[in-house]
């Protein structure tokens, strides 16, 4: 039982997994915080991960070449997201659903015209993304192998949440960023585009999502199969919720999603059902939510008493009403730098 919990493999699969999450979870929060919620993320990475795969078949198994195609199939896909939903003025949220609809299906029916099947693609020539420092365990059994079997992209994902925590905290276009999604109106009026900068945010962040994708298809086993993000896209827009103002929790809330579902493919060894050990990442999820609400409340009862409206003295003050971008709007001195 200590080596399913404690283990090396266990740990290992935990950064693969959460470097692929995180990096979903970085591109669906850039057009959050600017106003435009992608609900279409686990399509797009379901679709970053076939890009990946399948490009990486057709032209010699390199896996950087596949990542290259992750990251560009999944900007394409925003990039129409984005063309349907503020050039068009198509619902952004109905466009997001349907396309992880349209993707599912539309990688089986690809997968059946180009390989005859609608499973698994593998050839012998894919090849995984190679591991840094594949000699680090001679000197550090234990850390050496978990750090050594990780591929750079786990180091970059990690890095990329660092940096966009400064950059999005710090930066004018950063706060350009957060205004959009807050203040359309002050960035309106200091001469910014708010569409583009949400098309901006929603085509870089299919980027990202599509990079997350590539991780997860080619950091182990090089292969596709059908639906194989398993609700991946869903969970980032909880870590999104979850994390708030605050871009560098997401890689906490990340990676331990990644943990339990790892102990959740370990819990295997002990001979329970598949179908429960599956469920375990995704009822820590919705423990999670329970308990971020639940702080919510607590603190909304802290707060003191509105103070009577207009409408007379014996009219009650009205509660504050919760609301996801509650904590993401800019200070007065941050509006003085648009």
């Amino acid at each position: 039982m200590t080596d399913l919990l404690l283990g090396a493999d266990l740990w290992t699969s935990t950064l693969r997994g959460g470097a692929a999450l995180l990096f979903v979870a970085l591109g669906v929060y850039l057009p959050y915080r600017a106003g435009a919620l992608n609900l279409g993320a686990e399509g797009i990475m379901l679709a970053g991960c076939y890009g990946a795969i399948l490009v990486a078949a057709k032209t010699g198994g390199s896996p950087w070449v596949g990542v290259l195609a992750g990251m560009a199939t999944g900007a394409a896909l925003a990039g129409l997201l984005a063309l349907l939903a503020l050039g068009l003025r198509a619902n952004l949220y109905v466009i997001g659903i349907a396309l992880n609809f349209a993707v599912s299906g539309g990688t089986a029916v690809l997968t059946g015209i180009l390989y005859g099947t609608a499973g698994t693609i593998t050839t012998p020539s894919l090849s995984p993304l190679p591991h840094v420092g594949a000699h680090w365990d001679q000197g550090l059994p234990w850390l050496g192998q978990l750090l050594g079997s990780q591929t750079v992209l786990v180091y970059v994902a990690i890095g990329a949440a660092v940096a966009t925590t400064w950059w999005i905290n710090n930066w004018r276009s950063g706060v350009v960023l957060r205004a959009t999604g807050t203040r359309p109106d002050v960035v309106q009026a200091q001469g910014f585009d708010v569409r583009r900068t949400q098309a901006i945010a929603l085509i870089v962040g299919g980027a990202l999502i599509g990079l997350g994708g590539a991780q997860l298809a080619l950091s182990g086993t090089a292969q596709f199969t059908p639906d194989m993000t398993s609700g991946r896209g869903f969970v980032a827009l909880t870590l999104i919720f979850v994390a708030g103002s605050r871009c560098g929790l997401l890689i906490p809330l990340a990676f331990a999603f990644a943990a339990f579902d790892a102990v959740g493919v370990n819990l295997q060894a002990l001979h329970l059902p598949t179908e429960l050990s599956a469920v375990v990442p995704y009822a820590a999820v919705i423990v999670l939510l329970v308990l971020v609400a639940r702080g919510q409340e607590l603190l909304r009862r802290r707060r003191p008493a509105a103070t009577p409206t207009a409408g007379g003295p014996d009219e009650p003050p009205q509660p504050p009403q919760p609301s996801l971008t509650a904590d993401l709007s800019i200070s007065s001195q941050e509006a003085d730098r648009l």
